[in-house]
């Protein structure tokens, strides 16, 4: 059976897409994590300052301090620990209100190296907290609950590693 060349070159495109896609996937899944231990804060916020910032201008806030490549910025939040938990991959998750009856704050998630810091944080120290946002709190009105802002790869300023 004999093949047209329309169809030949449309094979030909899809299985040179496919091999490029794969590829960037492999590229994108094999990237290694970005390290801010050494990297200055680009923003340095209070905990009402950022969850203000998100609950009244979302896309604002979002276009400001996200990026769709991973790198995301960086950022120093200062406010009060209200609680700290282990979550399912045995890293830190420290909850940091601006006061201790607030409805929403920022979550803080330490790598495993950097979880001897938050460790030894006590509910209601005040502390300054690095890391990179990963999203801004917003209001769900269905539930009637807030959800905090999530910062990853969090250290606390200060603490030596």
């Amino acid at each position: 059976m004999k093949v047209s060349k329309l169809v030949r070159g449309i094979i030909v495109t899809v299985i040179v897409l496919l091999f490029v896609g794969v590829g960037f996937e492999i590229y994108i899944y094999y990237t290694p994590p970005k390290n801010i231990k050494g990297v200055d804060a680009e923003y340095y916020l209070s905990v009402s300052d950022i969850v203000n910032e998100y609950l009244n201008d979302a896309d604002g806030a979002n276009s400001k301090y996200l990026s769709e490549d991973g790198y995301s910025k960086v950022m120093e939040i200062s406010g009060t620990v209200l609680s700290k938990s282990v979550d399912f991959k045995g890293q830190y998750v420290v909850l940091l209100v601006q006061n201790g009856d607030d409805k929403v704050g920022v979550s803080c998630t330490f790598d495993s190296d950097a979880g001897h810091c938050a460790e030894g944080l006590t509910r209601g120290e005040k502390v300054k907290i690095k890391g990179v946002i990963r999203s801004g709190a917003k209001y769900d009105s269905d539930f009637d609950i807030y959800e905090n802002v999530v910062l990853e790869k969090c250290s606390v300023v200060g603490c030596s590693y």
